[in-house]
């Protein structure tokens, strides 16, 4: 008996520290502003929005509703050094909804709403390294941080406050302008022009490329700060990126100096499918899947007016293989005029249906 009473116990003991470690996996200690965790230099801190809660009497909604819609906020904060530069980190972003976080600083003090004021206010859209620059800090000065999911959105991350940036700069708009011409179908070239008074401060230009529906964007060219013959800075780049679809792909340029990282340049860029004749586009039925992640799909195309199924595909797809194409000329000569695309996740099994009349 005794030895069933030690097992017993130890079993409960163990249920406890499990239950325990699932619930802190979903709810983060710092989901109330009374337990607000400090971010201190250069020390990054994981968390995750799962399960946070709205402290509503802490928070001033009319000040914030324009910038902001609340649902799983967290709460840090930091004190500012005698440093002229800090930036907020936010990197390694893992999303539900792929949409990222949004981040707030605010002076004031702690859930006394009528003390807010709102330094800044970013929503990522997307989950890349970012860094944030705060400007005009008073040293020994509390700030507060707020993270919330972007449009509801789950997100786990890595938060830091620090010296030196990290990651993209959160800026509307580049400094220069940038260009692209298009050589091929998928071959491109970009094209971008610096003042002096930037290529001074840059040693190297990074050049990010995100497809439209991906989540982050991908470092594909990294060109390093040239010199003429004289020793004097060269101001004119070019670089070739090569795509592997259509559709829109949104560039960035970064430029990395000594102690500094700026948005040199942004742009977007369309490649658009060649069109086709009526005669063509009468025999190809199209579909542009939408899925979070990469999958494995078996799609399968039948004759919507008996349902007979006419051919099966299998279909790998990810962000940059997004659409199925299929040529039923055969078909339409048969008499087939109306076809149901019946596409299933063979992981989930989730199925979706398409209706396309030719």
């Amino acid at each position: 008996m005794k030895v069933i009473s030690t097992f017993n116990i130890v079993l409960f003991v163990n249920i406890i520290l499990i239950f325990g470690w699932v619930e802190s996996k979903c709810q983060v200690i710092n989901d109330n502003i009374e337990n607000r965790l400090e971010l201190k230099m250069n020390e990054p801190r994981k968390s995750n929005t799962a399960d946070c809660t709205l402290q509503w009497g802490c928070l001033n909604h009319a000040l914030t509703k324009k910038l902001i819609q609340y649902h799983n906020d967290q709460w840090f904060f930091f004190k500012s050094t005698d440093s002229d530069k800090h930036f907020i980190n936010i990197s390694r972003q893992d999303c539900r909804d792929l949409r990222g976080v949004q981040l707030m600083i605010i002076l004031g003090e702690a859930c006394n709403p009528d003390s807010y004021e709102i330094l800044d206010c970013i929503s990522l859209g997307n989950q890349d390294d970012v860094f944030l620059k705060l400007d005009n800090l008073t040293p020994d000065q509390e700030y507060l941080v707020l993270i919330d999911g972007y449009l509801h959105d789950n997100c786990a991350f890595e938060i830091e406050l620090s010296d030196i940036p990290k990651g993209l700069p959160i800026d509307e708009m580049g400094l220069v302008r940038m260009t692209s011409k298009t050589l091929s179908d998928f071959h491109i070239e970009i094209y971008w022009s610096v003042p002096d008074s930037i290529a001074n401060l840059v040693r190297r230009y990074e050049v990010y490329r995100r497809f439209d529906f991906d989540f982050k964007s991908e470092l594909i060219h990294e060109v390093a700060q040239g010199f003429n013959t004289r020793g004097l800075p060269r101001l004119d780049y070019v670089c070739e990126d090569i795509l592997q679809d259509y559709g829109v792909f949104h560039y960035k340029i970064v430029g990395v100096g000594e102690h500094d990282r700026l948005l040199v340049s942004k742009s977007l860029t369309q490649i658009s499918k060649p069109s086709r004749s009526l005669t063509e586009l009468k025999n190809w039925i199209d579909v542009d899947l939408h899925y979070f992640k990469a999958c494995q799909l078996e799609i399968l195309v039948f004759d919507a007016s008996n349902q007979n199924l006419l051919f099966s595909r299998d279909f790998y797809y990810n962000n940059n293989h997004r659409l199925f194409s299929a040529n039923i000329e055969e078909y339409r000569k048969q008499g087939v005029f109306s076809y149901r695309i019946e596409v299933v996740n063979t992981a989930t099994k989730e199925k979706r249906s398409h209706l396309r009349v030719k």
